[in-house]
């Protein structure tokens, strides 16, 4: 793990401004009269304004996300850490993105006022409410921010929690790959009797990731060596034919599977393979989305109004957690 001291942590932090207004009592009278006590009922959220306004900004989201999934692997909440040798070039690919996310914000900001009459002007019923919790200019400018922080991982003190962080990384980038070579499955090749040539791109980008990050994985290297041993035989221009395509499905079928790949890992090493189980990091996050079932992002004015509530889902309507099945694990 020393090449670790090497690499960079790179934290993404995108601001969207989104619709989602707090609803009042007051506002939801005007549909229901005779509203229940919030003890057996709560009430949801009014989008103040037309969500695809939006979309440019989300979609520069999902491919800086994306940019940096494709060769680091994940560190708790925290961030990404990449390999040294990828950093001067997504540094590079990160300020491309800035820029563009500028420039759509821009178009947001220069839409807002016709989208903002539209949007009303398609529910009359409503224009009181949705013009009294409309988001002006200047809001939207300030909830709309691209940042990202490069940093190196380095225990301070005792480390706390940041030596079982590092430890996990291993898992986390081979749950990675099984989740990333899953969907290239289910998109690409279940079904078809051949595939094009672009099918690969995302199986090259994979074993990119997995080369460069093999340094905190042992199994990493078995991972490698297994899609190695099927993707050297692809061709490198042209449509795969129908035995290479069935040979590379075999492989991501393999690869997929937790289970099927810990076999591959054991028969390559020697050694037990990787607890394909979610890490503590994804049961938390998805705890916490089970937590919240709707929440306000753009918040009203701090004074607020009587009523204002955000729904939740109360701890006894959760189902409750399965047991999770033991199985042997090199971490």
């Amino acid at each position: 793990m020393e090449k670790l001291n090497e690499c960079a942590l790179i934290a993404l932090e995108v601001s969207i401004p989104t619709p989602g207004r707090k609803a009042t009592k007051k506002d939801l009278q005007r549909a229901a009269p005779d509203l229940p006590p919030d003890q057996i009922a709560t009430m949801g959220v009014f989008r103040a304004f037309d969500p695809k306004l939006t979309n440019g900004l989300q979609a520069v989201k999902r491919e800086a996300e994306r940019l940096l999934s494709e060769v680091g692997v994940k560190f708790g909440r925290m961030g990404r850490v990449v390999p040294p040798e990828e950093l001067e070039r997504i540094e590079k690919e990160m300020e491309k993105l800035r820029t563009k996310f500028s420039q759509k914000e821009a178009d947001m900001l220069a839409a807002h006022d016709a989208q903002n009459a539209e949007w009303i002007n398609k529910y009359p019923d409503w224009a009181p409410v949705l013009e009294k919790k409309a988001v002006s200019q200047s809001e939207l400018k300030r909830k709309t921010e691209f940042r990202y922080h490069v940093m190196h991982v380095m225990p301070a003190g005792s480390g706390g929690d940041t030596h079982k962080a590092i430890a996990g990384l291993s898992g986390q980038l081979i749950r990675e790959v099984v989740s990333d070579c899953r969907e290239i499955l289910d998109k690409s090749f279940l079904g078809r009797e051949t595939v094009p040539q672009k099918a690969l791109n995302g199986i090259r980008t994979i074993r990119r990731k997995i080369a460069g990050l093999a340094f905190v994985a042992p199994q990493a290297t078995a991972v490698r060596d297994f899609l190695d041993a099927t993707l050297n035989t692809m061709p490198e221009s042209g449509s795969l034919s129908t035995g290479q395509t069935h040979a590379m499905r075999s492989t991501l079928h393999t690869l997929a599977d937790p289970e099927a790949l810990n076999r591959e890992i054991e028969v390559r090493t020697g050694s037990v393979g990787f607890d394909g189980g979610e890490s503590e990091d994804e049961q938390a996050l998805q705890s916490d989305e089970h937590e919240l079932v709707m929440e306000a992002s753009i918040d009203d004015d701090e004074t607020g109004e009587a009523g204002d509530v955000v729904i939740k889902e109360s701890p006894a309507s959760r189902p409750a957690p399965s047991s999770p099945t033991p199985r042997r694990s090199l971490f």
